[in-house]
């Protein structure tokens, strides 16, 4: 039940989303109208509804269903799903980190995936931070910046991850990650 209610509930905030054109991250720099925050408010309580009342639990519902549309390659999907889960739980320290993969996904300007870089980190344990230094440096190369990805994961090159993306840059670039 829980679930046909979410899928319902993202179908209608995806709708109402759609009808403003693409949103940014964290609905930043966007001036919400009635419509918008009528919608927002609507979605806010039928999710908490559906979750007891439990923000965070709903929040990672979909955040859940945001990390399903990155993927299946989907950045624009799955940035309106953050974005949901931003509404029920913006303290949520793992929104930055999808929402930075998903505007790569999206194709957003670099400024934009290289800030939501520098928040993820900001909101992470340190402990969890190699996750999005690794994830940030195979951005870096997918945008042709071999060197600060190389520099990036250095320290990490024993990690399994890391160590295929520097093998990737070793095939592609002879010598770049020596």
């Amino acid at each position: 039940m829980r679930l046909i209610l979410a899928f319902m509930l993202t179908l209608c905030a995806g709708l109402a989303a759609a009808q403003e054109g693409v949103m940014p991250p964290f609905y930043r720099g966007v001036e919400k109208g009635a419509t918008l925050l009528a919608a927002d408010a609507a979605f806010i309580q039928r999710a908490l509804e559906s979750h007891e009342g439990d923000a965070a639990a709903a929040a990672q519902t979909w955040v859940g269903m945001a990390w399903g549309e990155i993927n299946i390659g989907d950045g624009e999907s799955a940035v309106r799903r953050f974005n949901q889960a931003y509404l029920l739980d913006p303290a949520n320290p793992g929104l930055a980190y999808g929402m930075m993969i998903a505007t790569h996904l999206r194709g957003d300007e670099f400024a934009v995936v290289d800030g939501l870089y520098a928040e993820a980190l900001a909101a992470m344990p340190e402990v969890d931070r190699h996750f999005a230094h690794i994830d940030y440096a195979q951005i870096l190369v997918m945008r042709s910046e071999v060197e600060r990805a190389v520099a990036l994961i250095e320290p990490y090159k024993d990690d399994p991850r890391a160590a295929v993306i520097l093998q990737h840059i070793n095939e592609s670039n002879p010598g770049a990650a020596e």
